[in-house]
């Protein structure tokens, strides 16, 4: 499935050479408007929620390769989707990443 220069097929086969188990995860026409806290919008390309620093760092990196732009989301606050969906990969962040703290 191919989507403005990108193809999800090469994401999660580019996924899937470092972390088969991760790739299981990834969900095509992810619901990317649920994620967020008003629940509306539409899908994205792919979607994938990450557990760990390294899995992040894969996903990162696999999306690079293949072109997809990346959305990353925490519990989804302050974000709005289109009805019409989006094209790239939104990633969110796991339980691990409450711990990220952002300096000034």
């Amino acid at each position: 499935m191919r989507h403005e220069g990108w193809n999800v097929d090469e994401f999660i086969a580019g996924v899937d050479e470092r972390s088969p188990q991760l790739a299981l995860a990834i969900a095509r026409d992810a619901p990317f408007g649920r994620l967020t806290t008003y629940r509306i919008g539409g899908t994205a390309a792919a979607g994938v929620e990450v557990n760990s620093v390294d899995d992040l760092m894969l996903v990162g990196d696999a999306a690079r390769e293949c072109g997809a732009p990346v959305a990353v989301i925490g519990r989804g606050s302050n974000t709005l989707v289109s009805d019409g969906g989006w094209h790239g990969v939104v990633v969110r962040l796991g339980a691990f990443a409450e711990w990220i703290h952002a300096e000034p």
